[in-house]
């Protein structure tokens, strides 16, 4: 069992290093390593700005790559891109690669076409490398800026949105402000006069209040004596309601106890009823 162990071991190994194979295998695969590209190459004054791995865009997308770059005894750049089979009919005569600086991180080969041609480049032919003259290159960064600063200028001069229009409004708002701070100013020295002004008023206001407070006491007192009368007045009324109501109440009963009297047998006998007079001819 203990030899099984070590051989158990071997083969999965094996098998490991065997899968890890065919898993890097399959990415190469992937990244086309085992595909038939097109190999070009250039030669260069200067590596400035090219690097080994350096992307080969056209229109936007990526068609090869730098693959190779050295320094020949003799102080020259040479370079090798390689293409990939896909990507190589756009490479024709007259093409160059163009170094790109628009990126800020980077930057990358752009593959320029003379579009007159259709020849194909064959393997291992040369392709010249074109870089931006310093002098064009800081014409071509400072051109939108300078017409972004042109159009700045010229939205200052504009008569009714510039410069000169906003310091005319301002113009108006500080003098309608002054003209507001003098009403103001003038108001308050008004306010303030101690003759016509507020102190003046007030002191007039407090001299009438004190003149009136001994009326005011007065009316109180009267008020509340008025209180008093109308209270006792109120008071007999209530009374002599109660009397009124007694008196209705005796007459009522004394009405009745007549009424029993005159109807009484012995009331009938002793004050018989009068008779009704006999009518008197009409001769007499």
């Amino acid at each position: 069992m203990s030899a099984a162990a070590p051989s158990r071991f071997k083969w999965q190994f094996v098998w490991t290093v065997l899968a890890m194979s065919l898993v890097i295998s399959y990415l190469a695969f992937l990244k086309g390593s085992f595909e038939s590209r097109l190999r070009l190459s250039f030669h260069a004054e200067s590596a400035a700005n090219l690097f080994e791995g350096m992307r080969i865009n056209y229109k936007g997308f990526e068609v090869g790559k730098l693959t190779q770059l050295e320094l020949t005894p003799r102080g020259d750049v040479r370079g090798q891109v390689e293409i990939r089979v896909q990507h190589a009919p756009f490479f024709t005569r007259g093409s160059t690669l163009k170094i790109s600086k628009e990126k800020i991180v980077t930057a990358e080969l752009l593959l320029q076409r003379d579009e007159s041609q259709n020849e194909v480049l064959a393997q291992d032919a040369n392709i010249p490398i074109v870089r931006d003259d310093l002098a064009a290159d800081l014409t071509k960064r400072l051109e939108p800026l300078l017409q972004k600063f042109q159009q700045l200028l010229t939205q200052l001069a504009d008569p009714k949105v510039g410069v000169q229009a906003n310091l005319q409004q301002s113009r108006q708002v500080i003098s309608h402000t002054i003209k507001t701070l003098d009403e103001a100013t003038h108001a308050m020295q008004v306010i303030s006069d101690e003759q016509k002004g507020l102190p003046a008023v007030l002191s007039q206001t407090r001299d009438t209040m004190q003149a009136l407070q001994p009326t005011a006491n007065q009316a109180t007192e009267t008020l509340k004596e008025l209180e008093k009368t109308l209270v006792q007045t109120t008071g007999t009324l209530e009374q002599t309601n109660k009397t009124l109501d007694n008196a209705d109440k005796l007459i009522q009963n004394v009405d009745a106890t007549v009424q029993e009297v005159q109807s009484a047998p012995l009331y009938r006998w002793l004050v018989p009823a009068k008779k009704p007079e006999a009518k008197t001819n009409l001769a007499d």
